[in-house]
């Protein structure tokens, strides 16, 4: 489990729950401190394991992968940041050799819908596990955007479209799944909220900046 924070807590908590034992991987070891006891108290001793990884573009993953059964892949920035997306790809396939290196039977990534496709407010679009966005496309439209949340969003979009394909073409060779889901809202396990959930804190404290940039969506 690559950072265990807000999704990957419930992630992480629901294979503790079905009987497996689970590594979890965080920029420092003790981030992981409050939730790694609270599994103690409920499942038991060793049944968690934190690993210290400092930077996910520049880690090597081998000893973090090895021995391990399965790999849930939930580490990655939120799409209000600016990164580079080459950086993010790159290290994404960095675990993706690793878990494949160390004969990983079954590798789960965190895609998003954002990868799948991009619309305009007002325009209706049907989506399938089939599709994703342009890559080329993307990456010429966002070298012409100038800095900013929605510059930063695209380029969201575009190393989760291009870390997807990556995933695709491996699978074959162990099992392959993507989930791409949406705004993830919910309580947060341990001291970690989502993105999405201090949008809605922001809300309720009566600060409207950020939310004001998210475009309308309806999903069905």
């Amino acid at each position: 489990m690559t950072w265990p924070g807000y999704l990957g807590a419930h992630i992480a908590e629901c294979c503790l729950r079905a009987g497996f034992r689970v590594r979890g991987t965080a920029r420092s070891a003790d981030k992981l401190d409050a939730l790694a006891r609270a599994w103690e108290r409920a499942f038991g001793t060793g049944r968690f394991e934190a690993v210290a990884v400092e930077d996910i573009t520049t880690a090597d993953w081998a000893s973090a992968v090895a021995g391990v059964a399965g790999v849930v892949h939930t580490a990655g920035p939120a799409g209000n940041v600016e990164v580079d997306p080459d950086a993010i790809v790159a290290s994404n396939k960095a675990i993706l050799d690793a878990a494949r290196a160390a004969g990983v039977r079954r590798f789960v990534f965190t895609g998003s819908t954002q990868a799948v496709g991009i619309r305009q407010p007002g325009e209706a679009a049907t989506f399938d596990d089939t599709m994703l966005i342009d890559v080329d496309a993307a990456r010429a439209r966002r070298a012409a955007m100038d800095d900013g949340f929605p510059k930063n969003l695209l380029g969201y979009a575009l190393h989760k479209a291009e870390s997807e394909l990556l995933v695709r073409a491996a699978h074959g060779e162990m099992v392959t799944s993507t989930c791409t889901p949406n705004n993830v809202f919910g309580p947060a396990l341990g001291p970690n909220a989502s993105p999405t959930a201090r949008v809605l804190q922001s809300v309720f404290d009566g600060d409207y900046a950020f939310a004001q940039r998210i475009p309308p969506q309806w999903c069905v």
